[in-house]
């Protein structure tokens, strides 16, 4: 066909192929250019600054464009970055010497010392006199709570285990452990480790606990409930709660209806279990039973809103009429805030409790000796490596 033939839009088109090619050759001859000018330089000698005569002074230069110097006073002698770095190692030395700046708050009472790693969860016993740690570094620690808030350090008994766990809670007395453990692409399991021998080994252990494989990102537990048994409840990352007997059964699970579960607390009666989520409320479910005792499932009865963020951990009072929770509303620091759950109503604020995000977060059951008297007790956990311990405000003990 000769191009006399070809219609108007034909030949616009061919216009415009012609000078889509002509731009991409440009290009292309711009791109060579400067790999060769790349090339050349690389392989040049680089050039060596003039040799300066003896004696010359790099001022001389500068004072001979300039207007004539003035007479000025002698600068004094600057610090080194040696005795900078020295300095700071110093600050640093003294702070740690120092009392805990949390100590500022009224309602602090102590940090737990010896975590190496993140704290992933934590657990008081049902008489709360010992609290339990689940820590990054595949150590479960067990502190003894006789004492609290004086100067020498809280002890603790540690366990070593073969897999890092996501988080602990005693069982249904204080000689047994549940753990929450991390396995193979992140897969959770589920075993109880009886204190009281020596050689500390699971009653009991289950796999794979979670739909499809999936994580475990929490451990609740509960010493008894409506079917006369103990209750642990683990919760996923993804939208699945479930629930175990303290016997290992696995009673079933539910869904709790969003894009992600953040964390979940249980009652201590074992008759309420709550979930924060995808949104920044906190959803509370009725863990139900029939009239003989048979767990049912989970029934949502409400929902708590307040939260200006997603809520990081939260936890029922002793007296299971409020719930504490730690949301994201800060910007580095988490915040802690005691909420009234009959009414919603934020009862009191602790602004930084920790250095970092908060993980973990529960009440003592029970009140607890301090040097003020018997006063309720909240223990928090964090990505910083601590684990801190907190009075309770008076509107909730």
């Amino acid at each position: 066909m000769e191009l006399a033939e070809l219609s108007l839009s034909s030949k616009l088109f061919l216009v415009l192929v012609a000078l889509s090619v002509l731009r991409v050759a440009q290009l292309f001859v711009v791109f060579l250019l400067a790999r060769l000018v790349g090339l050349i330089k690389a392989v040049l000698p680089a050039r060596r600054p003039k040799p300066r005569p003896k004696g010359y002074d790099d001022s001389d230069e500068v004072n001979s464009l300039s207007t004539p110097a003035k007479a000025t006073e002698r600068q004094a002698p600057g610090i080194s970055v040696r005795k900078l770095l020295e300095e700071q190692k110093r600050h640093k030395g003294k702070l740690a010497a120092g009392a805990d700046r949390h100590a500022q708050s009224k309602l602090f009472l102590s940090t737990l010392k010896g975590h190496t790693d993140v704290v992933n969860g934590l657990s008081f016993s049902f008489d709360g006199r010992a609290l339990a740690t689940a820590c990054d570094d595949r150590t479960v620690r067990v502190f003894s709570l006789a004492e609290l808030g004086g100067p020498k350090n809280i002890g603790f008994r540690s366990l070593a285990l073969r897999r890092a766990p996501a988080d602990v809670a005693f069982g249904s007395d204080d000689a047994h452990l549940a753990v929450l453990t991390r396995g193979v692409v992140n897969a959770a399991g589920l075993q109880l480790l009886d204190l009281s021998s020596k050689e500390v080994e699971p009653d009991w252990e289950r796999e794979e606990i979670h739909a499809g494989r999936g994580a475990g990102i929490l451990l609740r537990s509960a010493y008894t409930s409506k079917g006369g048994y103990g209750i642990l409840l683990s919760c996923s990352p993804k939208t699945e709660l479930r629930v175990f007997t303290t016997r290992g059964q696995d009673l079933g699970s539910i869904d709790t209806g969003t894009l992600q579960n953040y964390t979940a607390a249980l009652s201590r009666d074992g008759r309420f279990a709550a979930a924060a989520t995808f949104t920044s409320d906190v959803k509370i479910y009725e863990i139900a039973h029939d009239r003989l005792g048979a767990f049912v499932g989970l029934k949502k009865v409400m929902d708590l809103k307040g939260h200006k963020s997603r809520v990081l951990c939260l936890d029922f009072s002793p007296d299971l009429g409020k719930m504490v929770t730690a949301s994201a509303d800060g910007v580095t620091d988490s915040s802690i805030h005691f909420i009234d759950s009959r009414t919603g109503e934020v009862i009191e604020k602790i602004e930084a409790a920790h250095d970092s995000q908060i993980t973990c977060i529960e009440w003592a059951p029970l009140k607890l000796n301090t040097p003020d008297g018997k006063t309720g007790v909240l223990a928090t956990g964090s990505i910083d490596n601590k684990v801190r311990l907190w009075r309770g405000p008076r509107q909730l003990v």
